[in-house]
């Protein structure tokens, strides 16, 4: 049977309110959840939260390092947002702290722009942040984050191994014990040019440092094919 006047109407409406309701943000989605907390989740959390805090710190030291700020920045920013950033987040699936692809695009940026050293990495750092949080408001308004169905998976394939690569070719001076002067820095922007400004250099490593990276990837490898539980 055909719907009535009066449930079309009722439906017409309802779809009206969710969209609505969809051009809202919802800024503190932590007082929906803690409605439904309990001692069971608080369990559970708490053990996550271990292995979270074993795996985040030294990661986020790592991620530091890659966007070329100090190490502690990397530790600031795993910290807080865990404890801040689950407050407002409305998802389990959100990625919360510094990752791969953010430490790239910090140091592409900032190399783009000519900030090579630490001072002046750290002086616009904050500036960046607010920035990146005025866009990802008005992307999350817009809507905006079902274009990514028509990104084909060439594309995100070729982005992240260029991600990759650069990390790498960035990294290979760090496992070698030198870095380049404050000058060539500001010309290493592109992965080329970090990997030409490292054979440039090869001749300064550092043979401890680098001692003690092979060491610390023959224990990686060692542990990861024996010891997989571990």
């Amino acid at each position: 049977m055909p719907d009535s006047p009066d449930k079309r109407a009722s439906d017409g409406a309802a779809t009206n309110n969710e969209k609505r309701s969809g051009l809202r943000i919802d800024f503190a989605p932590f007082y929906k959840n803690a409605q439904n907390y309990g001692s069971g989740k608080f369990r559970s959390d708490s053990r996550a939260a271990i292995n979270v805090a074993l795996l985040a710190f030294p990661q986020g030291m790592a991620y530091a390092a890659i966007a070329g700020l100090p190490i502690r920045y990397g530790i600031f920013g795993s910290a807080v947002a865990s404890i801040i950033g689950m407050l407002f987040s409305g998802s389990k699936y959100i990625t919360l702290g510094p990752t791969n692809a953010t430490s790239v695009m910090v140091l592409s940026a900032f190399s783009m722009l000519g900030f090579v050293s630490e001072d002046a990495v750290v002086s616009n750092i904050s500036l960046l942040v607010f920035l990146v949080g005025i866009i990802l408001v008005l992307g999350s308004l817009l809507r905006v984050a079902s274009l990514i169905q028509y990104v084909s998976r060439t594309v995100i394939t070729g982005y992240i191994a260029a991600a990759a690569s650069l990390i790498i070719a960035n990294q290979i001076r760090k496992t070698l014990g030198f870095d380049f002067t404050l000058t060539e820095k500001s010309e290493a922007s592109t992965f080329l040019d970090v990997l030409q400004l490292t054979l440039k250099h090869v001749s300064d490593t550092q043979w401890p440092t680098l001692v003690l990276s092979a060491v610390t990837a023959a224990i990686f490898i060692v542990g990861n094919t024996f010891a997989k539980k571990l």
